[in-house]
């Protein structure tokens, strides 16, 4: 259900999820199968297709417009490990490990923040109490759910985070600097920032990018500290 919210859809007689990433489409496979037991999947570009009234009308049923039905948010909120499973999920299809570089009075810096995407308000709102059953601080605007204090970007990392594999497929106005590289890879990142700032300041310096005068010399680094957390390759 957290998959068809996310990126899929429901209607009379079929089900489906979009996303350009196989490992996603694995995992719906695989979650399709333990529900529902084995049915046929179709694929049709970047969308998998299942046919089938009885389950279309089940998931419509629990799912009305695209958010969860007060029994299934009773029920997640009953169970602590399907909880996280679907935060997990949420952050793999719509959420995005953010690290982005600004420029500062004396040098460039770098910004972390936690998104999770959604123009459903309702479900949005639903996300939000679903953060906050585990303690993580967040706000809602536009773009859908925000994690922005670097305390609450660790927790969520450290109770939900982003699956191995699943890698950053959106660009912003045509740019991205992380298209391609992996969520898991960036929020391994955002712990190696964390570290390298409290070394620094405990040394006395502004911070860990203290000299860093362009944004070039920002990426550079933080392109080195992403190869040196993930084994060396950059995506």
């Amino acid at each position: 259900m957290a998959m068809v919210a996310t990126e899929g859809y429901t209607d009379a007689t079929s089900f489906g999820f979009t996303n350009t990433q196989e490992l996603l489409h694995a995992d719906f496979m695989k979650l399709v199968d333990q529900v529902y037991g084995h049915v046929n999947i179709g694929r049709n570009g970047i969308t998998s297709r299942i046919s089938s009234v009885a389950i279309a009308q089940d998931l419509s049923r629990l799912l009305p417009a695209k958010a969860f039905s007060n029994d299934v948010l009773r029920f997640i909120f009953g169970s602590p490990s399907t909880l996280l499973k679907v935060l997990r999920i949420i952050a793999n299809t719509e959420g995005a490990m953010i690290i982005s570089i600004r420029k500062a009075k004396r040098n460039f810096t770098v910004e972390s923040r936690i998104v999770l995407a959604s123009s459903n308000q309702e479900f949005t709102k639903q996300i939000g109490i679903l953060l906050a059953l585990i303690g993580v601080e967040y706000r809602i605007s536009k773009l859908g759910v925000i994690i922005n204090k670097k305390s609450q970007i660790a927790r969520f990392i450290g109770l939900v985070g982003f699956s191995p594999g699943v890698k950053v497929v959106r660009k912003k106005a045509g740019e991205s600097i992380w298209y391609g590289f992996e969520k898991y890879g960036l929020q391994r990142l955002f712990s190696r920032i964390s570290e390298e700032q409290e070394r620094a300041r405990a040394s006395g310096l502004r911070g860990c990018f203290a000299d860093c005068s362009t944004k070039e010399l920002t990426l550079q680094r933080l392109r080195n500290w992403y190869a040196g957390v993930n084994g060396g390759g950059s995506n």
